[in-house]
């Protein structure tokens, strides 16, 4: 059974209302060892390059049997991919699995879309527990690094925060949320931080401390509900969001203080149809897919070209994890893994 947290305990953690080159750019490859079951993969997360977890929409379609809801993935040691325990959800009218996060490799949390989690402990899940009993509550937006994972709660503006043992009573984050249901959200949480730092599709930016939301900043330039949810951070002074403004798609950059767009030839060059996903494991690096599939590289200053078209096989990235500057995971649409190195 999963206990809740106090919040005195997340307070410990420093958590707000609780608690230039193409050889630069490394080379993709594909992995093995994805079994056949797999349909479809949902997302993937990595805390080195010898683990990650990813996991499936569906289970045994390829064998002609009815998809069934739950939690059903694959783990990465290194090497190939193997098949983990699949756990059924039989919660009525609730997705499969959407969300994914690790601490390290024996403590990572899988949620659904309503308010229903998993854990892993190194070699299993275990059953799925509700974690928020708010009425209509939706948790869509997670984030984890090595001392904490922040979930939010669309429809209540509330965030649960994981320890690694329980998970914390809600306590809002977003009012604005609450008054907006339905507004796209995400949380970045850097390594080694105790703060994480938020972003919705109404322009809100806030970055989330102890004092509860310690600054607030609107995302400049883009029009409204033009963010595309694509949202990395590589600090709490460094983080990257991709969308949409007046003028076309583009990526904007956040110092700490506020947002500015990137305007410059090189970033220009690689934007495509618009920002997909973007994954930034330190201020001086992040991965990033555009639409249709170019893969670029942003050191923190500029940006380097890895392509003019996908490198997955030609297949587009559906996530994407990188959590080295050396090392990336991407999964496809077309039921394949690629790893990234340099």
């Amino acid at each position: 059974m999963i206990r809740s947290a106090s919040l005195s305990a997340v307070v410990v953690l420093g958590l707000s209302s609780f608690f230039p080159s193409a050889n630069q750019a490394g080379t993709w490859v594909q992995t093995t060892g994805v079994p056949p079951s797999v349909n479809v993969f949902s997302t993937v997360t990595c805390t080195s390059n010898t683990f990650c977890l990813a996991t499936d929409d569906w289970l045994n379609s390829a064998a002609g049997k009815v998809p069934a809801q739950g939690l059903f993935g694959e783990v990465w040691r290194g090497h190939q991919w193997e098949q983990t325990n699949s756990v059924p959800l039989n919660v009525p009218g609730v997705a499969d699995v959407a969300l994914l996060g690790c601490l390290n490799p024996k403590d990572c949390v899988a949620l659904a879309s309503s308010s229903y989690a998993s854990r892993w402990n190194g070699s299993k899940w275990s059953s799925f527990e509700q974690i928020d009993g708010a009425f209509m509550a939706q948790i869509d937006a997670l984030s984890c690094n090595a001392h904490f994972c922040l979930a939010i709660d669309t429809m209540s503006g509330s965030g649960l925060v994981y320890n690694g043992s329980s998970w914390s009573q809600p306590a809002v984050v977003d009012p604005t949320l609450a008054r907006h249901r339905g507004t796209t959200v995400a949380i970045s949480c850097p390594a080694a931080a105790t703060k994480c730092v938020l972003l919705d599709n109404l322009g809100t930016t806030e970055v989330i401390g102890l004092d509860g939301v310690s600054r607030r900043a609107p995302l400049v330039g883009m029009s409204h509900g033009g963010w595309g949810g694509t949202f990395s951070c590589g600090s709490l002074s460094s983080c990257i969001a991709g969308g949409y403004s007046a003028t076309g798609s583009g990526y904007w950059l956040w110092n700490g203080k506020k947002w500015s767009e990137a305007r410059s030839e090189t970033a220009g060059s690689l934007l495509g149809v618009g920002p997909a996903l973007v994954s930034c494991p330190s201020a001086s690096f992040c991965g990033s897919f555009t639409i249709p599939g170019p893969w670029s590289i942003y050191n923190g200053r500029a940006w380097e070209m890895g392509g003019t078209s996908s490198p997955l096989g030609g297949l587009n990235a559906r996530a994407l994890s990188c959590p080295t500057p050396s090392f990336c995971m991407a999964v496809t649409s077309g039921d394949t893994a690629w790893e990234w190195k340099r």
